[in-house]
């Protein structure tokens, strides 16, 4: 089976844009019963005594007159770049809280870079403080990816409150001076509580594949058959693991290859299927919602003006370009990349649910000049971040998915888990074989 994606010429700019104070964070849309049920799962009514034992660390600050910051739980004292670390926070409401009023959570070591910004909205995004009423508490679990770029360091995790672009004063609270100290519990002079510290070790090498140079060769049909030399020079990834990175975790049989020209990127996948489907014919169509390839680019690593390019088993492609994480998704999608090739191979047959099929394979060609960040023209030795992503959609079962480089948390766009690849040079022609001797 073997089509193309047309070229496409639309092309819309996307405007980034920071907020220097801090993370916004809205008020969130009506939630549903389940969502409900979430946030009052974790509202508290602890009695005297049992509110002095929440958190391992107990702190006790106050911010602005609003918040009472009872403790703090780590889930370990020791993390390394890309590791997961979960953090509680005990939050007590001292009044009702204005709306737009922001919680502030930095981890900041004192190495240059030894920064990461974890400022969020309660439960998951769904509990704004403003909508915490006075004496309520919160128990809000946090689960963060420790950035792979956090240098070594005896980092201190902060909390404060800010409001636009003012930070509310903090105070120690109750807790006395003496055993502030012993907990290290202390106010800076950037409105910052100091509730723990977490030491960061040095950090693992993350996935590291490798492209093979075009060179002479023939350019790949891309057709998704894998059978042009140029596939036959490339090395297959790993196989992938699940997205969770948990040791033994269950995932889609799914590897990659990638061959580079100096304009433009190859990359095809390996899908092992017993059950071949989609039913999306249009593009950018929802196509994460059933079987689909997903490549995200971000060659120089800056996590701004980043592409995820995503195709079906029936062809149909998914391509977008954001500004910054995350950031406007219909903008995003609205964006066509000219030039881009795909095709797709199956192995058995497509949207035959009744039969036994045996995998599928996508193959791209990726227009090296409609990636933002690729230095062009490409070259050997030239390193860019990526990572790739597999749904598989069995019949009668749950949705999975693969990770060339598992993020870890629940999020596809997780910039700071992405793999490096490396374009290698070209091999060396063999030596002449030496003449034969003379008689």
């Amino acid at each position: 089976m073997r089509a193309r994606a047309r070229p496409h010429r639309a092309a819309l700019p996307l405007l980034a844009c920071a907020l220097w104070a801090g993370c916004y964070f809205p008020e969130p849309a009506p939630l549903s019963e389940a969502q409900r049920a979430q946030v009052a799962a974790h509202l508290l009514s602890p009695t005297p005594a049992a509110r002095a034992a929440l958190g391992a660390r107990q702190v006790g600050a106050e911010v602005g007159g609003l918040l009472r910051v009872i403790g703090v739980d780590l889930d370990r004292a020791e993390a390394r770049p890309g590791e997961v670390v979960t953090a509680t926070y005990y939050l007590e409401a001292l009044d009702d809280i204005p709306a737009g009023t922001q919680l502030l959570v930095h981890l900041q070591g004192p190495r240059q870079g030894a920064f990461q910004n974890l400022d969020h909205a309660p439960v998951g995004g769904l509990l704004p403080l403003s909508a915490l009423r006075r004496g309520q508490v919160v128990r809000d679990v946090q689960r963060f990816r420790l950035s792979p770029r956090f240098p070594p360091a005896q980092a201190t995790l902060y909390l404060g409150l800010f409001r636009g672009a003012e930070r509310l004063p903090a105070a120690l609270g109750a807790l006395p001076p003496g055993a502030a100290r012993a907990a290290g519990v202390a106010v800076d002079g950037q409105r910052r509580v100091a509730v723990a510290s977490l030491k960061v070790g040095a950090g693992r090498h993350r996935p590291h594949a490798k492209a093979a140079a075009l060179g002479a060769r023939p350019r790949p049909a891309v057709d998704g058959r894998l059978d042009d030399p140029a596939w036959a020079a490339a090395s297959w990834t790993r196989w992938w693991g699940a997205p969770s990175g948990e040791p033994g975790a269950q995932a889609p049989a799914t590897r990659a290859k990638f061959v580079w020209a100096p304009d433009a990127l190859y990359v095809a996948v390996e899908c092992r299927d017993t059950d071949v489907w989609s039913t999306f014919t249009a593009r950018d169509s929802d196509t994460w919602e059933q079987e689909v390839v997903e490549v995200f680019l971000d060659p120089d690593g800056d996590h701004l003006d980043y592409l995820e390019l995503q195709v079906t088993p029936a062809n149909v492609v998914f391509d977008a370009r954001f500004a910054s994480y995350r950031k406007d998704l219909p903008a995003a999608r609205a964006w066509d990349m000219r030039g881009l090739e795909t095709g797709v191979w199956v192995d058995g047959t497509l949207n035959e649910r009744g039969d036994q099929d045996r995998a599928w394979t996508a193959e791209l060609r990726i227009p090296a000049s409609e990636v933002p960040g690729a230095a062009l023209p490409l070259a050997a030795n030239a390193r860019w971040r990526l990572n790739l992503f597999r749904f598989d959609a069995p019949q009668g079962g749950p949705q999975r998915a693969a990770a060339l480089s598992p993020p870890v948390v629940p999020d596809f766009h997780a910039l700071d888990a992405f793999a490096d690849l490396t374009l290698l040079p070209e091999p060396a022609p063999a030596p002449a074989p030496a003449p034969a001797p003379q008689p």
